[in-house]
C-alpha cells in the first residue's frame, strides 16, 4: 500500500546519506544568497542542508516559511503563490466491488452533469478510476477497486458551520450521492456489487 512507497523514499534518501525525520515543525526555510540552505525547527534547532531544501507542504505553507527573508527569490515566490487560489475541495468514494463482467470497461472515466455550466461549477466533475482493470493484483481476483471524486469542485463554505459529526455525516452523504449518480452511469449495478465492510 501507501506507506510501501513511503519506505521506498527513505529507503532511497538514507542510501545516498540523507536523513529523514518526521514531526518536526518547521518555523522558517533559510535562504542565503539567493538559494534555501536550510531550516530553523519550532524549537530553535538549525537544519543544513548539504545540496537543497524540498518542501512538500502546500505551496501556500511553503510561501509562509520564506515570507520573513528579504532576498529577490523568495519574495517572487512568496508574491507568486499570494496570487494562486487554491482549488476546492474534493469528495472521494473509495469501493471494493464484485467485478464479473466488467471486463471491458475502460479504466477512467469521466463524467460531466451538465455541458451547459463550466465544468468546475459544484458537483458538475466526476472522475472514476477503476486501477484494479490495469492492474489485477490491486484487487482480490473476481474484484475491482473503484474511486470516484468529485474533482476539485466542492465548495468548504457549506462545511464550516456543520454542528455536530452527525450533521457532518448527514451533509457528507447527502454530497456524495452525485458520485454514486455517476458511478451507476457507468455500471448500473454498482449498489448491488458493493462489498460490504470494504466501501470507505
Amino acid at each position: 500500500g501507501g506507506k510501501a512507497i513511503v519506505d521506498a523514499l527513505v529507503r532511497g534518501v538514507e542510501k545516498y546519506g540523507g536523513t529523514v525525520q518526521v514531526r518536526k515543525h518547521v518555523n522558517r526555510i533559510i535562504v542565503e544568497n539567493g538559494r534555501a540552505v536550510g531550516v530553523e525547527l519550532k524549537n530553535g534547532q538549525l537544519l543544513k542542508a548539504n545540496k537543497a531544501v524540498v518542501s512538500n507542504a502546500p505551496l501556500w505553507n511553503t510561501a509562509e516559511l520564506l515570507r520573513q527573508n528579504n532576498d529577490q527569490g523568495s519574495r517572487a515566490f512568496v508574491a507568486m503563490a499570494d496570487d494562486i487560489k487554491p482549488t476546492r475541495s474534493i469528495a472521494h468514494l473509495h469501493l471494493g466491488i464484485k467485478g464479473e463482467g466488467l471486463e471491458q470497461l475502460e479504466p477512467h472515466q469521466v463524467i460531466v452533469n451538465d455541458w451547459s455550466k463550466p465544468i468546475d461549477d459544484p458537483q458538475n466533475l466526476i472522475v472514476i478510476s477503476i486501477p484494479s482493470l490495469l492492474d489485477p493484483e490491486a484487487a482480490p481476483a473476481g474484484h475491482h477497486v473503484v474511486h470516484a471524486y468529485l474533482a476539485g469542485n466542492e465548495p468548504y463554505d457549506m462545511y464550516e458551520n456543520v454542528a455536530n459529526k452527525q450533521e457532518y455525516e448527514a451533509l457528507k452523504h447527502q454530497r456524495t450521492d452525485v458520485l454514486w449518480g455517476a458511478l451507476e452511469r457507468v455500471i448500473p449495478d454498482i449498489k448491488d456489487r458493493v462489498i460490504p465492510g470494504v466501501n470507505m
